[in-house]
């Protein structure tokens, strides 16, 4: 991951939006094992203690551009992508790499290098979203783009840099594709949704849901409608959603979608009834800490003030009470309970272990 990634992902998030829910600094939904970042960063480092000249490098593959061999190229392709920074000049001598890699391969009947995988995750540890939607959509080089991985590398970084309209443009150019049609872009394409949070969005997000096959879906997926269901004051579907989940109740994002909905209904005695439940299971198991937002406590005592009665007040300060008491709150707000990355849980699929070996 980049240094301004880094720096970006760590900051905190303590801005309120206009409806009272809260919008937070923005992080992509993958992490850098599963999308193969971590492995490139680790071949980074070491094509850059083998070629000890980068720039030479870079104007000696200028000058073979004209005449060079297939495999040579594709090796030369190969240390550019791991020596190249953020700027025009090694943009565009990437350009006439690929250029040439085209031609080259156009005549050429063995199995193909693909490249596009790579070349994504150069752009994404680099931060070069517009560079990375320069090529995917050139009429030459987009030919270069058609794997699954390089596909949602694009779309994570698109989504990290908040370009919300590039992400679902670029989707409906590709989604009648089958290949598009998979759980990680399905997670993007609703958490783009989930995060521009206007009536057109919560339109799109549910009439997506409702194709989903579910059974094959995160469950991260469907609480991002469900989310954008509250912030946009549709409780009832709300809770349709994270009711018919088969995942358990007690999970955090399921229960704060719950406390949410339910407040939006008036519904205040089954908010005390969950929170008091949260604490029992607490009080039998002390090292189980299931925290409850701050900013959503504080919503729900907003909208007691607009509709509760004076018992449901009471019984609410009550638990609320009872939760500071065990520090059982947190100032994570609803948008970092959704939109925290997905854990790292297997293995990368495309290792850079050959590229790593070559240079030991």
């Amino acid at each position: 991951m980049s240094i301004l990634n880094r720096i970006r992902w760590a900051l905190p998030n303590t801005i309120l939006s206009s409806k009272g829910m809260i919008s937070s600094s923005i992080r992509g939904l993958f992490s850098g094992q599963d999308l193969g970042i971590t492995s490139y960063e680790q071949a980074r480092e070491a094509v850059g203690h083998a070629i000890a000249n980068p720039e030479k490098f870079k104007d000696k593959l200028k000058t073979t551009l004209d005449e060079p061999t297939l495999i040579g190229l594709e090796f030369s392709l190969k240390n550019l992508l791991h020596i190249m920074e953020n700027d025009e000049k090694d943009f565009m001598i990437l350009k006439a790499t690929l250029k040439t890699l085209i031609d080259k391969q156009a005549d050429f009947h063995g199995e193909k290098y693909h490249f596009d995988a790579i070349i994504m995750r150069a752009f994404h540890y680099l931060n070069m979203p517009n560079e990375a939607i320069e090529l995917f959509e050139d009429k030459l080089l987009g030919q270069l783009f058609t794997n699954i991985t390089g596909y949602q590398i694009l779309l994570d970084m698109l989504y990290e840099n908040e370009k919300y309209d590039d992400v679902l443009r670029i989707h409906a150019s590709r989604k009648m594709n089958v290949l598009y049609q998979k759980k990680h872009i399905n997670a993007i394409i609703l958490a783009t949704y989930y995060r521009l949070n206007t009536p057109e969005a919560f339109k799109e997000s549910y009439a997506m849901y409702t194709k989903l096959s579910h059974k094959h879906e995160f469950r991260k997926s469907r609480t991002f409608v469900a989310g954008l269901a509250v912030r946009q004051h549709q409780p009832k579907i709300a809770l349709n959603i994270v009711e018919n989940d088969e995942s358990k109740p007690t999970f955090v994002t399921i229960r704060h979608i719950k406390l949410l909905a339910w407040a939006q209904l008036g519904q205040f005695e089954k908010i005390t009834e969950i929170l008091w439940r949260v604490i029992g299971d607490h009080e039998k198991n002390p090292k189980f800490k299931p925290t409850t937002s701050i900013e959503v406590l504080n919503e729900i005592e907003r909208l007691l003030q607009l509709k509760g009665s004076q018992k449901d007040t009471d019984d609410f300060r009550d638990v609320r009470n009872e939760i500071q008491r065990l520090n059982l709150e947190t100032n994570e707000t609803l948008d970092d309970i959704l939109c925290a990355p997905f854990p790292a849980t297997r293995e990368e699929k495309i290792s850079h272990r050959r590229i790593v070996n070559q240079f030991k």
